[in-house]
């Protein structure tokens, strides 16, 4: 049977959610990924990231891309060239991510071999168990104040997701998101200071 018509069957089961030629997907690609990955990530995100991480996602991506039919694949050299934009895109969002606001990677510090673990146990001016619990219980009562809508909102906030990532994931607009994180912000001032 000629290569191609092979591709084809396999790219067949694969839109029927064939579980066998997504194995044979992974098993014939990830080596080749992987290293497409490792040489485009910096020594900061790969701290952070590791490139079967990134292979999981593109994986993921182009499972439910093809069973919706989105790609028309010719070959597996076209299949091949798809996997490598998808993980070289995947690789450029997740170092966006990584270094953006708090986030920063540039602001990463290496723990030296010989230090002290309890060198890093947060000091005086952070909250205790005890503290911890009590801020971890407000929050969750206030998010249940919210509207449906709006929590997942506020919850990416507190993982420090910024409002254009906020927008991307939630698929609602950048602007209602900043408008409703604002309106929110003013809530919790205004408790602030008739609790105070």
């Amino acid at each position: 049977m000629p290569q191609e018509q092979t591709f084809r069957i396999l790219l067949d089961q694969l839109r029927t959610g064939d579980e066998a030629a997504a194995v044979k997907i992974v098993q014939d690609h990830t080596a080749g990924l992987v290293a497409v990955a490792r040489k485009q990530m910096g020594s900061g995100l790969a701290r952070r990231v590791d490139p079967e991480d990134i292979l999981q996602s593109v994986y993921r991506s182009l499972f439910v891309r093809v069973q919706q039919g989105e790609f028309d694949l010719g070959a597996g050299r076209d299949l091949w060239q798809l996997l490598v934009t998808m993980t070289l895109n995947k690789v450029r969002r997740s170092a966006k991510f990584h270094g953006a606001g708090k986030r920063d990677m540039s602001k990463d510090q290496s723990v030296r071999a010989d230090a002290d673990p309890l060198d890093h146990i947060p000091g005086s001016g952070e909250p205790g168990p005890e503290e911890a619990a009590i801020l971890v219980d407000e929050t969750e009562a206030f998010l249940k104040t919210l509207k449906p809508q709006d929590r997942p909102i506020v919850e990416l906030r507190l993982q420090g997701y910024n409002s254009i990532e906020i927008a991307e994931q939630t698929g609602r607009a950048e602007r209602s998101i900043r408008r409703i994180l604002k309106q929110i912000q003013e809530r919790l001032t205004e408790a602030t200071r008739t609790d105070a």
